[in-house]
């Protein structure tokens, strides 16, 4: 008997020689890349998409922190998966529907600066990364996606590229209800707070369209035991950006040709 369409991916996972195949999958939420983005400046539109590029999943439904791009393939159980799953692999899917049981709508991903999430066909792009990495290596891409591309914010570029050249990951943290309503720089509320791995008391708050540096309020007692008297910027809800993917936001000269000439989609 032949092997089933999912039995054909797991092969492709186990055979594939693509580093990138051995990276980390992320979830979305837990990256917080949305927050550092120009929203006014959304394009909605068709484009090629390197596999390697994309570093974050939009639900955690049926796998596990630590788990690899290879690995969580290996989760998949593609039943009823018929053969013209490959076809839909390497053909533009647009507003193709995937060819699988109780698949619902397009394949949707969100660009941020040079990386993508997945925010529609999670099990479809999990398999689609396997099977393509296995033909064509690191470089291989989705073709023609539904993409909301989304540049970095030009005040958080500098910031970024500052952390990048000092091999830092990136931490940051969007405050609740209360702390926008208490905590304010020049009488202006705090979009978002920013600091790197490598300094973890140097913060910055983006306020309007700029980064200002806060200054360092701990008290001795925080400043010496700060296990016992942790420092109130400490109780945020920081997310880590880990260093590639800070690397990757910076990098969009795969995508910026393309927007120039892309296909655009409306709702």
């Amino acid at each position: 008997m032949p092997p089933t369409a999912i039995e054909r991916i797991h092969n492709a996972a186990r055979t594939a020689s693509g580093e990138s195949l051995d990276r980390p999958v992320y979830l979305d939420t837990d990256l917080g890349l949305y927050g550092l983005v120009d929203f006014e400046a959304r394009q909605s539109v068709y484009v090629d998409v390197p596999v390697a590029r994309i570093v974050a999943l939009g639900r955690q439904d049926f796998w596990s922190p630590g788990d690899t791009w290879r690995t969580i393939t290996y989760r998949l159980h593609g039943e009823g998966w018929p053969s013209a799953v490959f076809d839909y692999f390497e053909s533009p899917t647009k507003e193709a529907h995937f060819p699988a049981p109780s698949s619902l709508y397009q394949l949707r991903l969100s660009i941020f600066g040079g990386v993508a999430e997945c925010g529609n066909g999670n099990h479809r792009l999990i398999a689609a990364r396997a099977w393509l990495t296995d033909k064509y290596g690191d470089g291989a891409a989705l073709r023609g996606v539904r993409v909301s591309a989304y540049p970095i914010h030009r005040c958080v570029v500098e910031f970024l590229t500052r952390a990048a050249g000092e091999g830092s990951d990136v931490l940051t943290a969007r405050l609740d209800y209360r702390e926008r309503e208490c905590w304010h720089v020049d009488g202006k509320r705090i979009q978002l707070l920013l600091k790197t791995a490598k300094s973890p008391y140097a913060i910055y708050a983006w306020v309007d369209d700029q980064l200002l540096p806060l200054k360092d309020e701990r008290t001795f007692l925080q400043r010496r035991f700060p296990k016992h008297f942790p420092p109130v910027m400490d109780r945020c809800d920081w997310r880590t950006i880990p260093l590639a993917i800070v690397a990757g936001l910076l990098d969009d000269s795969w995508l910026v040709p393309q927007l120039e000439t892309a296909e655009t989609w409306t709702e």
